[in-house]
């Protein structure tokens, strides 16, 4: 009976961690995600992009996003629902009642599982696979090489051979105030100039249709002039910007299986075995922390039982400590890509959190006054 009721409670808490930790997820990825989006719409509106590309650019975010705020939500959950069962004396009953702390953090440990779970679909395979369809798209958009020639109030010269100028460039692809001068050769120029043109995509074919405008054709050689109206002209740009290198793929764009079987066949080249190795622990260790973060934060606010006052100093260091675990990932990140075989440096951080949680739970079963008033007693007889 005894252990059906602990379940009971364990269920109870998990419950609790749910609530807070989507709501938290929703409001951490929202301003990461907005965060980010500004800089697609840039990307979007220079180009000349339909909302669709924006719509789906933004989308690829949101694993990326989520990798960031699935560690945060549920330490953030933690503390809240911790706190709320202190504030609302849940926890002194079950406490009361012969729960000891180390069985209280078991539904937390739960709860980091279901995280671990979720973090783990998103660093190992969603992750990669939204980076990968990301760079094609973006590189999709730069191969659109008009997109890269129409820069308004700027003179932009390519192959040696033409330059472009555009006064103005809307975002449904009109342009105003265009001019295209091609030199055939040494001693011959052709310009087109126009009030106003279009760009028009069909089947990756660019066509920028100019309307209103005129063609001079300047010889050098005997200053022969000749000037050509028309109403409207199609200026082919499709040959244009063909040297634009391929996109090189990177090897943050492996899942985790074939990041593996990517490092089993590299041994020869060194610095990229490094970079490899480097980066499928990182994803491990991130991974971990996602599991220990929510029982970091319940033992931070059980470090000297209830407090009629409040929690908001047990609140604060809860947030230092985790702060203080994300720059000791960073710096392990730097120490693991040394060498060939500083790898374990990178699982610093999980060793530092674990021995974190064990001793606020330890304190958090003892009387700190005492313990203080010990020290004093040690520390004075000493002097």
């Amino acid at each position: 009976m005894q252990g059906l009721e602990l379940k009971k409670l364990d269920r109870y808490i998990l419950g609790q961690l749910l609530g807070p930790f989507f709501f938290f997820c929703l409001v951490f990825a929202g301003i990461l995600w907005l965060n980010q989006a500004l800089a697609i719409v840039d990307i979007v509106i220079d180009n000349g992009q339909p909302a669709s590309v924006f719509v789906k650019l933004s989308l690829l975010l949101f694993p990326k996003v989520m990798e960031s705020t699935i560690p945060i939500a549920g330490f953030a959950a933690s503390i809240f629902v911790t706190n709320k069962l202190f504030g609302e004396s849940e926890l002194v009953v079950m406490m009361s009642a012969g729960r000891s702390n180390h069985q209280l953090t078991k539904p937390f440990f739960t709860f980091g599982m279901i995280c671990l779970v979720l973090m783990l679909v998103m660093v190992h395979f969603v992750n990669p696979w939204a980076k990968t369809e990301q760079l094609d798209r973006r590189d999709e958009i730069r191969r659109q090489f008009i997109t890269q020639i129409i820069q308004p109030g700027e003179f932009i010269s390519d192959q040696d051979r033409y330059t472009f100028f555009f006064g103005e460039k809307f975002p449904n692809g009109l342009v105003r105030d265009v001019l295209i001068e091609e030199r055939i050769s040494d001693t011959e120029t052709v310009t087109h100039i126009a009030k106003q043109g279009q760009v028009v995509n069909e089947d990756g074919q660019i066509t920028l249709v100019l309307f209103e405008g005129s063609i001079q054709r300047l010889q050098r050689g005997n200053n022969n002039l000749s000037l050509v109206q028309f109403d409207s002209l199609a200026f082919d740009l499709s040959s244009l910007g063909g040297d634009i290198p391929a996109r090189e793929s990177q090897i943050s764009e492996l899942s985790t299986p074939a990041l593996l079987a990517h490092i089993s066949g590299m041994e020869a080249d060194l610095p990229a075995l490094i970079r490899a190795q480097t980066l499928l622990h990182e994803r491990i260790s991130i991974t971990l922390l996602v599991l220990l973060a929510p029982a970091l934060g319940m033992a931070t606010l059980l470090l000297g039982g209830f407090s009629r006052s409040g929690f908001l100093p047990r609140i604060g260091l809860g947030v230092l400590l985790m702060a203080g675990i994300n720059s000791l990932r960073g710096a392990a990140e730097s120490w693991g890509s040394v060498d060939i075989h500083s790898w374990p440096m990178i699982y610093v951080p999980i060793i530092v959190t674990i021995g974190l949680i064990l001793l606020l739970i330890w304190l958090g079963t003892k009387d700190l006054k005492t313990l203080f008033r010990l020290r004093k007693d040690v520390f004075g007889a000493a002097t």
